[in-house]
């Protein structure tokens, strides 16, 4: 500013100020951001000593002075601190204060002139050409662009130097930079590629590259709060950082410094490298170091940050160390750790302590470290009244409440904006009571007469007013207790602060607004005594401006907008809303969205905006900056990700117990998307989450059930924070199990099978059971049955034929679904075999035996084991199994005229009888052989006999009675009886009595003795009659 500018200024300024410095003073106590465009060489000069004493009040408030009528002075003693052939690093001294930034330009015959600013006092310039004169330009400038006169120098890089002894060196290091840093008290350079790599719940890790001049470096770490409660409970600073080490520190591990704003020192912070004292295990100590395999160490610092709060903000700020301790510029990053995927839920509220007029509760959050992440608010309701608050922790002390009164208290759990699952609590205050007798619960102590309310305050007032804060006091002799209900004037926002002390000062207000304050006494038994009303107005971010008014070329700068929220966010549109602290309505916002590739800015005059046409999974960093009369204020970010498109295509491919999924996602940003996966099973309330890895868009999911139906959810995520809208949903079911093994039964005398088998795990629909024998096949659908406590099922197959084999196969059915089928080949039971229609042929052979012919038995009902031949003298009836215990013994004593005399066992023929063979079979009876329990003896001569056969698929034979047939037991048909047949006479006997009858006859009548062989009296008169007849 030319100089005879500047003392109308000055007398200006000290006429307006005159009798306001108070005023001023206050004012701008206010938080606001004064920018003043004042010649600070002239005002030094010429302002009186009370003017100067404000200027240096000024200084030290929070006021950003603008010399818009200044341009800073060049710098000089400009000198090459380091020269290679393709490097050169300049520092410089310059003396203007106001001077922030410098252009650094340069600039070869050959080449095209390349800018770069810095904020600092020296500029590295990399990629220059060897052996080749340079111009570098350096021009000072300040906040508001402004830019002063350039200095020059010249500088020639240095020459390559060549090959020697077989060694190429076509470089070479700087190391006399550090000594000449240290020397000179010279910034080192700042650390780059500052990082955020991994982000999850409670951990993050950090990287940054270091210059070769960095000897170690600084992280400062704070804690910005949640989107809910911007609260910073965590300062860490963390010194002697070396480059090529990687680390893991808890910074909630360390101490915190002493005073909030204090200045950051290496006292109460971690040095890495100082591990006294440090117990095992401590995040003090590297983790490992690493060495490239070039031989050259790595300059990449790596901090893992581990311990850290889900869903808070965190500020890190790192600064480059020379080996002197001098710091250089710091880069800053600011990150937010993930949000659990479930939403919080409070559950068992206790109450710790209950009196007449006060309670206090706990409750818990179902999450493990909850405190800096979770708000509650906390609603009562009474009889007659109700209120709420806001706590930060899970546990609350309740006042001002009536004594023998019933509440419902219900609290609410907030994350990050998003409230959670309630918890919920009735409860009853206890009487209050003026004697010495403990308080009992309304149930338990009926409740005197009320005490009198107190009276009203006195002197309510208002001692103190600023744009965020009223302060308040009053007078009162009845009473300890009060309430003050807080109303904001059109808003319709009101709260309740309750105080034992006579006075208190109101935050958090709006500027620029109108408060009313009602104050209620509370009386000891929960009555309240009348109230007392006062209203103020906060101040106004116009104030300060009204008391400059008139000071030539001074302006304010608009404060930075606060609570920037997310209203709404879908794939390619997000909603925003965010707060004025000035409380003034010409402010114009300007936005700046940069995604990952290039910017788009706009403005608008509301606190409110949708931008549209926005990338899906896109990760958009909004800058708010507020402008009123062309001034700029401070810009405020948020970081917020579009949400991703839904998945699609969802392949599903199973077996019994496992599940494998596969997707797509078609947007740009979807190899950074992970996905979480919900598996619900059909009628049960439990189910299953699965997260992938990034860019991973195939699952296997096991431990599921056999023959069950399934339904996934797939939700794409970004960012670990932000899901799809929608997601993609597929049923499916698992593969039914197959039977293990299955048990035949057969059924005595029934041509049938009976099947037992465990039901196989899982559910299932039902069983296709098939039966097949050569070519006959039947298939036959069975019902459903149940795993649980290992059931087993059991079926019948009838209508099958005795004795044959069927091979059977069992399938599980689930879904529409066929387990592999379990077989097994089972053959039928036996019975009685089917009698003959023909009877057996008996034949004579003698006077004493017979031959008896007849065909084997039809083997249908299974095999034939044995054949028994019987004899009987009398009647053709029809045989039973009762004769089968008769011998030739018991015929010969007259006990039977039925006996068993022989017994062929087919199975002494060596081979078995198939069922289309029909053997023939001779037997001789009477030949006086013995088969088993039964003796073939001879016949009588002249006897009249007949024949039946027995054939047996199963014989049984007596235990007790050794080699004869239980009949009863065994499996026995009869042939009919056959024909009658008559046994001649013993021809031995025949002749010996006719001799005996001659002798007789012719014998003198006194002397005849009747023999031995005699036949009857008749017959003997009759052959003595012709033999006494004379021939003829």
């Amino acid at each position: 500013m030319p100089g005879s500018c500047a003392q109308p200024l000055i007398q200006g300024i000290q006429v307006l100020l005159q009798g306001k410095v108070a005023e001023l003073r206050a004012a701008m106590t206010e938080d606001f951001s004064l920018g003043v465009a004042l010649e600070p060489m002239i005002v030094q000069q010429h302002l009186n000593k009370n003017l100067v004493g404000l200027m240096e009040h000024l200084r030290q408030l929070p006021v950003a002075l603008h010399f818009s009528g200044h341009w800073p002075s060049p710098v000089f003693d400009i000198k090459a601190v380091s020269i290679s052939p393709t490097n050169v690093i300049l520092t410089w001294n310059s003396s203007d204060p106001a001077a922030s930034e410098y252009k650094c330009a340069v600039k070869s015959e050959m080449e095209k002139e390349t800018i770069s600013v810095v904020h600092h006092r020296w500029c590295n310039i990399t990629d220059l050409h060897p052996a080749t004169s340079y111009v570098f330009a350096i021009t000072p400038g300040i906040d508001n662009k402004t830019w002063g006169d350039p200095k020059v120098v010249n500088v020639i890089t240095g020459k390559m130097i060549g090959s020697q002894g077989g060694c190429d060196l076509r470089g070479w290091s700087r190391p006399w930079v550090p000594e000449l840093l240290e020397a000179t008290d010279l910034e080192p350079i700042p650390v780059s590629n500052l990082s955020v790599v991994n982000t999850d719940l409670r951990k993050v890790t950090l990287t940054w590259s270091n210059d070769n001049d960095t000897a170690s470096c600084r992280l400062l770490l704070e804690s910005l709060g949640s989107h809910e409660a911007s609260i910073q409970d965590l300062v860490a600073n963390i010194s002697d950082l070396k480059p090529g080490f990687k680390y893991s520190i808890n910074p909630y591990h360390l101490k915190p410094n002493e005073t909030k704003g204090a200045s950051l020192s290496t006292k109460g912070g971690l040095n890495a490298n100082d591990t006294e004292g440090s117990q095992a295990g401590s995040p003090t100590a590297p983790v490992h170091q690493e060495f490239p395999s070039s031989g050259q160490q790595s300059r990449v610092t790596e901090v893992l940050l581990v311990g850290l709060k889900p869903g808070t903000r965190y500020n890190a700020t790192v600064y480059s160390q020379a080996a002197n301790g001098t710091e250089g510029q710091p880069q800053t990053k600011e990150f937010r750790t993930s949000l659990p995927l479930y939403a919080p839920q409070v559950f068992d509220i206790t109450v710790v302590n209950i009196s007449a007029t006060s309670l206090i509760l706990t409750w818990k959050i179902n999450d493990s470290d909850p405190s800096s992440v979770y708000t509650y608010k906390i609603d009562v309701v009474g009889e007659m009244h109700s209120f709420n608050g806001i706590f930060g922790e899970p546990h609350a002390i309740i006042s001002g409440l009536r004594s023998s009164t019933f509440y419902s208290i219900r609290v609410r759990p907030f994350l990050d904006g998003t409230e959670g699952t309630p918890g919920f609590l009735q409860v009853y205050t206890r009487e209050f009571m003026r004697s010495s007798r403990s308080p009992f619960l309304l149930s338990c102590y009926m409740p005197g007469p009320d005490a009198g309310p107190p009276g009203p305050v006195s002197d309510f007032r208002v001692t103190m007013v600023s744009t965020r804060e009223i302060g308040l006091a009053w007078s009162s002799n009845d009473t300890e207790s009060f309430k003050m209900c807080i109303t904001q004037e059109g808003a319709g926002k009101s709260w309740v602060e309750t105080t034992t002390n006579r006075s208190i000062t109101i935050g958090g207000l709006f500027p620029g607004a109108k408060y009313c304050f009602e104050i209620f006494p509370q009386g000891p038994n929960g009555t309240e005594g009348a109230s007392q009303t006062v209203c103020n107005r906060t101040g106004s971010a116009s104030k300060l401006r009204d008391l400059l008014k008139g000071i030539p070329q001074m302006k304010c700068t608009p404060s930075a907008v606060s609570d920037i929220r997310v209203v709404d966010v879908t794939t390619t549109e997000m909603e925003l809303e965010w707060q004025n602290p000035d409380n003034a309505s010409e402010y114009v916002y300007h936005l700046v969205i940069e995604p990952q590739h290039g910017s788009n800015p706009t403005s608008t005059s509301d606190k409110v905006i949708t931008l549209r046409g926005l990338i899906p999974g896109t990760l958009y960093n909004i800058t708010i900056s507020p402008e009123v009369e062309h001034v700029w204020g401070h810009s405020t970010s948020i970081a917020q990700y579009t949400r991703p498109s839904n998945v699609s295509n969802i392949d599903v491919s199973t077996n019994t117990t496992e599940a494998t999924l596969s997707w797509q996602n078609f947007d740009d940003a979807s190899p950074t998307y992970s996905y979480r996966l919900l598996i619900v099973k059909f009628g049960d309330a439990s189910n299953a989450t699965l997260v992938t890895d990034v860019g991973i868009t195939e699952a296997t999911v096991t431990e599921l059930m056999p023959g069950s139906s399934y339904t996934v959810e797939i939700f794409a995520q970004v960012g670990g924070v932000m899901e799809s809208l929608e997601p993609g949903r597929k049923s499916f079911c698992t593969d039914p199990a197959s039977v293990a093994s299955f048990d035949c039964e057969v059924v005595p005398k029934e041509p049938a099978l009976v099947l037992r088998w465990t039901c196989p795990p899982g559910a299932n629909a039902g069983f296709e059971l098939e039966v097949s024998s050569g070519a006959w096949d039947n298939a036959t659908q069975l019902e459903s049955c149940s795993s649980e406590n290992d059931t087993e099922y059991r079926t019948e197959v009838t209508y099958l034929n005795f004795s044959t084999s069927y091979n059977i196969s069992i399938t599980t059915v689930s879904c529409g679904k066929m387990a592999a089928p379990t077989q097994n080949t089972c053959t039928t039971g036996i019975t009685d075999p089917p009698p003959p229609d023909e009877s057996p042929n008996i034949t004579s052979v003698s006077h004493n035996s017979v031959k008896v012919k007849f065909s084997g038995f039809e083997a249908s009902h299974g095999p034939i084991k044995a054949y028994a031949v019987i004899l009987t003298t009398g009647e053709a009836g029809h045989p039973s199994a009762d004769v089968l215990k008769y011998t030739y013994e018991d015929f010969k004593k007259g006990a039977s005229d039925t006996y068993v005399t022989y017994l062929v066992r087919t199975e002494e023929k060596g081979r078995s009888q198939s069922l289309s063979e029909v053997l023939k079979y001779e037997i001789d009876v009477g030949n006086e052989s013995t088969t088993l329990g039964y003796y073939n003896g001879k016949l009588e001569p002249l006897g009249s006999y007949r024949a039946c056969v027995a054939g047996f698929t199963n014989i049984t034979f007596h235990p007790q009675n050794n080699g004869l047939i239980d009949g009863a037991e065994s499996y026995v048909s009869f042939s009919r009886y056959s024909e009658a047949v008559s046994l001649p006479q013993d021809p031995g006997r025949a002749s010996t009595t006719v001799l005996a009858l001659v002798l007789w006859c012719f014998a003198p009548s006194g002397h005849r003795r009747p023999a031995a062989y005699m036949p009857p009296s008749d017959l003997q008169e009759g052959c003595c009659a012709q033999l006494s007849s004379p021939r003829s």
